[in-house]
């Protein structure tokens, strides 16, 4: 007897569903169109986010110094993915930012951001051995690389040279 009412839902079941199907044929393959086309719009989103994850695990900037005093110097970035450099930190040798400075648009794959005298001259006065006159700091430039913020920091020391009858600060790093 069970049996029988369960085999008798069953078919009020499919009968009833085909019933529906019948009445209702657009409302249902609208649904099913729109889900496979979220489901697709899914997969495709899911995919750039992988394709950005690995750029970003693999984004590998290098930093140097370049340039002599008296001579203007720079940091020139290299880097495997397009950055854009938006500020310049000058710290201490300990990390103590002392100095920030904003940059203007220094987009690309290589950049080159100038390092300016002044802040560079407050840093050697406040942590600068007095035997030689130099100064280890640290110069922090901020990134942005695929939408997120990046940084890189190199080590650096500030002499003195003298050229000619003038000291200049050289940045070495």
């Amino acid at each position: 007897m069970d049996v029988f009412i369960n085999g008798l839902f069953v078919v009020v079941g499919v009968v009833f569903g085909w019933l529906l199907q019948y009445l209702f044929p657009g409302r249902d393959a609208r649904r099913l169109a729109e889900a496979q086309e979220r489901l697709a719009q899914i997969g495709q989103e899911r995919s750039e986010w992988e394709q950005r994850y690995r750029r970003l695990a693999g984004f590998t900037p290098t930093a140097r110094i370049n340039g002599r005093a008296p001579s203007a110097q720079f940091i020139l970035i290299s880097a495997n993915e397009e950055i854009e450099a938006f500020q310049l930190d000058y710290l201490t040798d300990s990390g103590i930012c002392v100095v920030s400075e904003s940059l203007n648009s220094l987009r690309g794959r290589e950049v080159q951001v100038p390092l300016a005298r002044a802040p560079v001259q407050q840093i050697q006065s406040m942590k600068y051995d007095p035997r030689t006159g130099a100064a280890d700091i640290r110069l922090r430039v901020l990134l942005r690389v695929l939408g997120e913020q990046r940084e890189v920091t190199i080590p650096a020391r500030v002499e003195n040279v003298l050229i000619g009858s003038a000291y200049h600060r050289n940045v070495v790093g």
